[in-house]
């Protein structure tokens, strides 16, 4: 316990006793001081091992900063997503592998008719494609899918129904 910082030892002698008793790993954050430098994000976890016949608790103690700058920078990436599609006039669609559609924006909603929860998860050209059109385009996903090409990759596209 002494690379923790003093207010942290409590938590850990509790975690370490909790560990004793029931056998399970317990994980807990909190910041630690390095010689020379500024406060510094720490995972702490523990577990009990029977080694031998010896009872012994394994303690694990990392450096999250990287992580936790990596968390920020998702989260600020997906705010501004959120905001730019929320006010888009354009429909901007998403689907997954399977060709189901993922993300439906409020124009998407207002262009096709469909609220989100209607749309979401639902396959795209099945929701959308003219069924004159639905042949070819099973054919040209699955082609899409093994080579990441096709007639209509980035190219806007307009039909009636």
């Amino acid at each position: 316990m002494e690379i923790l910082p003093p207010e942290q030892h409590d938590l850990c002698r509790q975690t370490m006793l909790e560990i004793q008793k029931t056998g399970s790993g317990r994980g807990s954050n909190f910041t630690m001081q390095k010689p020379g430098s500024e406060l510094v994000p720490i995972e702490f976890s523990a577990k009990f091992l029977n080694i031998q016949q010896q009872s012994v608790i394994q303690s694990v103690t990392r450096d999250i900063s990287e992580r936790l700058r990596t968390e920020h920078a998702l989260r600020d990436s997906e705010n501004k997503f959120h905001s730019i599609t929320a006010s888009a006039q354009d429909a901007i669609l998403m689907m997954d592998n399977e060709g189901k559609i993922s993300y439906w924006n409020a124009a998407a909603e207002k262009i096709f008719g469909y609220p989100p929860q209607e749309a979401l998860g639902r396959l795209l050209h099945d929701l959308l494609a003219p069924e004159r059109y639905l042949d070819e385009y099973r054919k040209g996903f699955s082609h899409f899918k093994e080579t990441g090409e096709g007639p209509v990759i980035a190219r806007r596209l307009s039909w009636l129904r």
